[in-house]
């Protein structure tokens, strides 16, 4: 099954020129960068925006699909007739398989490493907690006064 948009790949030739442009033109994170081949950017709403050096450039950007089970939905997808290109490689980060669409476009359905997946999700939750707030005091006007003395018995004090 399908669970969610993984990243969207933008092939390049030129990573250190493509790093460049996404980080410090279009100013986006950094997230994830492996040796010179792949690297990863998120966009403000959380989304990804990967850099490659290993597909083709004539095939321009290609949508990458989440599985919780790839080896399940390439088969599922066969049965329904998809064109699967090329089969399940696990590069232990992740693993990941292309079909085509009708159009003959690639599509990488990917499946994320489970321990990657695990700290990945830890940080998000991580992230999501509400920062614990701090006591607030009364105010000024609602804290209780100090009892005055009267009068009378203040001057006897003396």
């Amino acid at each position: 099954m399908i669970t969610k948009l993984a990243f969207v790949s933008h092939p390049t030739r030129d990573m250190a020129k493509s790093r460049k442009f996404f980080g410090d033109v279009l100013g986006l994170k950094q997230t994830a960068a492996y040796e010179d081949k792949w690297c990863e950017f998120d966009t403000p709403c959380g989304k990804s925006i990967a850099l490659d050096t290993f597909s083709p450039m004539d095939k321009g950007p290609y949508l990458a699909l989440e599985t919780d089970n790839i080896e399940k939905e390439l088969s599922r997808l066969r049965k329904k007739g998809v064109r699967v290109v090329m089969d399940v490689m696990d590069n232990k980060v992740c693993k990941m398989a292309m079909i085509q669409d009708p159009n003959g476009h690639s599509i990488m359905i990917h499946q994320m490493e489970a321990g990657r997946l695990k700290a990945l999700n830890a940080k998000k939750a991580g992230a999501a907690k509400p920062k614990a707030r701090a006591k607030a005091k009364p105010a000024a006007a609602a804290r209780p006064k100090a009892k005055a003395k009267p009068a009378s018995k203040a001057r006897r004090a003396r």
